[in-house]
């Protein structure tokens, strides 16, 4: 213990590191906390870093701390609405869109009479026409509308909303669907059993009580066999004859034909839905649409109008950089719209990830390789596949908690490695300057060329050309 006392007494003072780390970019109010959290700790546990000094030890700790910051990746996984990678990347013309946002501009501020006006109003008249609604409102995240929406439309304490015992989903984050409407205020009705749910359960469950009826969307998983459930045109026509809203849950949110576009399963879409008589739907703006994180409420002008008037409104509501990159996107998604008599897709990144062909990909896997090789030396073996860097079939997913069932055919780059340490292979990717993330399949390390954006071929063939070299010393 004593020994232990006297190392503690002998610890670098703040001072003295904080001149040490200078060179680590990190600000110094910030360093100096995070130096005296480290020395904190050590002091505790009555001992030093061991294996060298504790100014090398501090270092690493804030070198790995400063790359906690938010910082560009190469999605090599094949998912690609990838939440942990920020789901849908954005398209680079963005510029003019966010520049507008960055200083003063009209955000609050009708410029025709001088006063007060109200945000996002270009955007929610774009997304009416996207969706054919009467009115749009938008939030921070596609959760938030549909906590808005059940506070907004609640009575009392006692109100119901009448929703299928096969809709009580989880999504992403551990946050259940009965937990969002409970803290919402209102009660839930179940009906009906987790695979068979009737139109005249739901007829039976409705009451004075009944402030709404909501369907929502099975995004992120599959049910198969005895399986049955309401259409959204029954439960329209049933909502309509007893004078009571019908919502649905959306999630993902696609505005075009993802069958016809990827040739993958169909997603429905606002639009459908309110066609066949929704009264509100809710769906996210960082899925199937493309753009940044939004929750977009589309439906009747009466409802949305209740619900901008619920005092959460403005707790909830869009932020102005958000609000800048969804017009932006949505100004994409109506240029598709222009050319009527051909089949066009909105030019933006999530999209061409899901629609790159095969044919591509082996195109850009052999030049990717060859590069590799070039000026590089050879394995002894003189043969890629016998030093476990080949081209393999693979498969990617949508990713984003949608359409679970469908799998994307691709191609990636597959290392193999018999020596060391597994997890060496994916940590000398994920620690270069713009970290690479790939996937494990069958102990083997993968590149998934689906997700990998053609501008970032030059910075696989440069890793690649890194781990090789590497490899052989």
């Amino acid at each position: 213990m004593e020994a232990s006392q006297s190392d503690n007494r002998h610890l670098p003072s703040v001072d003295y590191l904080l001149n040490q780390t200078q060179h680590l970019g990190i600000p110094r109010p910030l360093r100096k906390r995070l130096i005296q959290e480290s020395l904190q700790v050590w002091r505790q546990k009555g001992d030093q870093p061991r294996g060298g000094r504790l100014e090398d030890a501090l270092t690493r700790q804030l070198h790995d701390f400063n790359r906690k910051r938010l910082r560009p990746v190469i999605n090599a996984t094949g998912v690609v609405l990838h939440t942990n990678l920020g789901r849908a990347p954005l398209p680079t013309d963005l510029q003019s869109s966010l520049q507008a946002a960055l200083g003063y501009n009209n955000l609050e501020l009708n410029l025709e009479t001088g006063k007060r006006g109200r945000r996002g109003i270009w955007l929610e008249k774009a997304l009416s026409v996207m969706c054919q609604c009467e009115d749009i409102a938008l939030v921070n995240n596609c959760a938030a509308a549909l906590i808005l929406i059940l506070m907004a439309l609640r009575k009392d304490a006692n109100s119901e909303v009448v929703i299928s015992r096969g809709e009580l989903v989880q999504i992403g984050g551990g946050f259940r669907i009965p937990e969002i409407m409970t803290s919402a205020g209102v009660r839930l009705r179940e009906v009906g059993t987790t695979n068979h749910t009737t139109i005249q359960d739901y007829e039976q469950a409705l009451s004075p009580k009944t402030v709404m009826m909501l369907k929502v969307h099975q995004s992120n998983f599959v049910m198969s066999g005895f399986v049955s459930a309401p259409s959204v045109q029954e439960l329209a026509s049933l909502a309509q004859h007893k004078q009571v809203p019908l919502v649905m849950d959306l999630g993902s949110g696609a505005l075009i034909d993802t069958e016809a576009h990827f040739d993958i399963q169909r997603e429905m879409t606002p639009e459908q839905v309110i066609r066949q008589g929704a009264d509100l739907v809710c769906f996210s703006g960082d899925k199937l649409l493309g753009g940044p994180q939004a929750g977009i409420i589309a439906g009747t002008e009466a409802l949305v109008r209740e619900i901008r008037q619920h005092p959460m409104y403005r707790a909830l509501r869009i932020d102005k950089l958000a609000l800048a990159g969804m017009e932006g996107v949505i100004s994409h998604h109506l240029e598709a719209l222009e050319n009527l008599d051909t089949i066009s897709i909105p030019q933006l990144p999530s999209y061409l990830h899901l629609g790159v062909s095969m044919t591509t990909m082996r195109s850009r896997a052999t030049h990717i390789l060859r590069k590799v090789w070039d000026g590089t030396p050879m394995p002894a073996t003189s043969n890629l596949a016998d030093h476990r860097m080949k081209v393999v079939e693979d498969s990617g997913r949508v990713g984003g908690g949608t359409m679970p069932a469908s799998e994307l055919p691709s191609l990636a780059i597959e290392l193999q490695v018999d020596k060391g340490d597994p997890e060496a292979i994916s940590t000398f990717f994920r620690e270069r300057s713009e970290p690479i993330i790939g996937h494990w399949v069958h102990g083997a390390f993968r590149l998934n060329l689906r997700t990998i954006h053609p501008d970032e071929d030059q910075q696989i063939v440069q890793a690649l050309k890194d781990w090789v070299t590497q490899d052989q010393a």
